[in-house]
């Protein structure tokens, strides 16, 4: 069974985009010559593939396809049929930036692969409308690396949980727990939001409950975690 590479260098940001900027040129330029752009893709060790606007899938190549459809064609399929729900959900994201006017994404993520492998990943995706191919919208590219128990990103996956629960609660309540971890006083919190220090209290307990915490220290110990790992910045 053919396998994917796993990349060594996948932290030289500067050879990941000089290598991202060729491929774009070679596809735009066999678009604006009406040729097939299958050559171009297959010559690439990368998970590489082109979308419509809806995000279905209109080629690929086979390291796309070893990486997330083997033994199945992705072509004429959305990838929120075949994706990992966290790879799908980041995939929706941007596909929906480049289709509102971003002209190129750059992003690291993290999810499984077909097999279930947990991988780290840098995509970069394009936009291709104005070239005269109506259904060419999206080129994506995504390099892939596996990832070890031993490795840093895979130790910050329980974040990425918890940070999709917390970016989720209402925008008050974010600035309430962002003001417990820096040690305020629920009076001093109640008063800057014009709100009863019952309410904050009541908002407190909601949010450890949905974080799933037991306590306000494991509040500020969670606020920091996610501060250090680059999530945002909470003043902690």
């Amino acid at each position: 069974m053919k396998t994917y590479q796993s990349y060594g260098g996948f932290e030289n940001i500067t050879e990941f985009v000089a290598d991202c900027r060729d491929l774009r040129n070679d596809i735009v330029e066999s678009l604006q010559r009406d040729s097939s752009v299958s050559t171009i893709l297959e010559g690439m060790a990368d998970a590489v593939y082109i979308k419509s606007s809806d995000g279905t899938v209109l080629d690929s190549n086979q390291a796309y396809r070893s990486a997330f459809t083997p033994g199945i064609s992705p072509t004429g399929r959305q990838g929120s049929a075949y994706l990992d729900e966290k790879i799908a959900a980041v995939s929706n994201a941007s596909d929906q930036l480049i289709m509102s006017g971003a002209d190129t994404l750059i992003f690291n993520h993290f999810g499984h692969d077909a097999a279930g492998k947990a991988i780290s990943m840098r995509t970069f995706k394009a936009s291709l409308l104005g070239l005269g191919q109506p259904r060419h919208c999206i080129l994506g590219l995504t390099r892939i690396r596996f990832m070890e128990t031993t490795d840093s990103h895979l130790r910050l996956m329980p974040l990425f949980g918890y940070w999709e629960i917390f970016s989720k609660l209402k925008i008050r309540d974010q600035k309430i727990a962002a003001a417990v971890a820096r040690g305020e006083k629920t009076k001093h919190i109640a008063d800057s939001l014009s709100v009863s220090e019952k309410t904050i209290e009541n908002a407190r307990n909601s949010i450890l409950k949905k974080l799933q915490l037991d306590h306000p220290i494991d509040l500020i110990k969670l606020l920091v975690r996610l501060q250090d790992s680059g999530f945002g910045d909470f003043g902690v």
